[in-house]
């Protein structure tokens, strides 16, 4: 996904992902806390060409005392999602058609 700010920049990137895999689910499994930072650990699970999918990510988050968030770094490996658009042909078209392809030019469409 892009860099973004805005609430109206990440509804559009997450329907964007939710298009490519509708049924993405998160779970946390585990985070830690520091001064104004928060770490997060994400087990993620979905179904892609009809086989499952599973990755991990890693949120940072940066919060003020009022608890507003007013940064997130995510991270993730993108080997398994890789290896699955690559070896599952079904996936392909919905990964095209959803915008989540990188190329510039498919996401204005």
């Amino acid at each position: 996904m892009p860099d973004g700010v805005g609430r109206a920049h990440w509804q559009q990137e997450f329907a964007r992902l939710q298009a490519f895999l509708p049924d993405l689910r998160g779970d946390v499994v585990g985070w830690a806390g520091k001064h104004d930072k928060i770490y997060v650990g994400i087990r993620c699970a979905a179904t892609a060409g009809g086989r499952p999918l599973q990755f991990r990510a890693m949120d940072l988050l940066t919060v003020i005392p009022d608890g507003t968030i007013t940064r997130r770094d995510s991270s993730f490996d993108p080997t398994p999602l890789i290896t699955a658009l690559f070896t599952r042909p079904a996936a392909w078209a919905a990964w095209w058609r959803s915008g989540v392809a990188p190329l510039a030019g498919r996401r204005a469409r």
